[in-house]
């Protein structure tokens, strides 16, 4: 859980990963799946979420454990630009 911080405010960011490499993020009190695509070293991982108004929206999540309690992530859009960085807490 933490405070993350794109172009349109501040969102407190609940990230929730299950052992069968599924979960969920909110931003605020809006939640969306969240499907892990790849795990890396010490528990690090890419995942994939979106939404469908009248597109599809598509986000990519990477996840670091800096420390034990410390996630860095960045989320980046379907064309690879990053949209925000910052740090989750346990």
């Amino acid at each position: 859980e933490g405070v993350i911080t794109d172009a349109y405010g501040n969102y407190d960011t609940v990230l929730v990963i299950n052992s069968n490499n599924t979960g969920s993020i909110s931003f605020d009190n809006d939640s969306y799946s969240v499907n892990i695509v790849n795990r890396r070293a010490n528990r690090s991982f890419v995942g994939e979420y979106g939404w469908y108004d009248s597109s599809w929206h598509e986000r990519i999540i990477e996840a670091e454990l800096q420390n034990y309690g410390a996630l860095r992530i960045e989320i980046y859009n379907n064309y690879g630009s990053l949209i925000t960085t910052g740090f989750l807490y346990k």
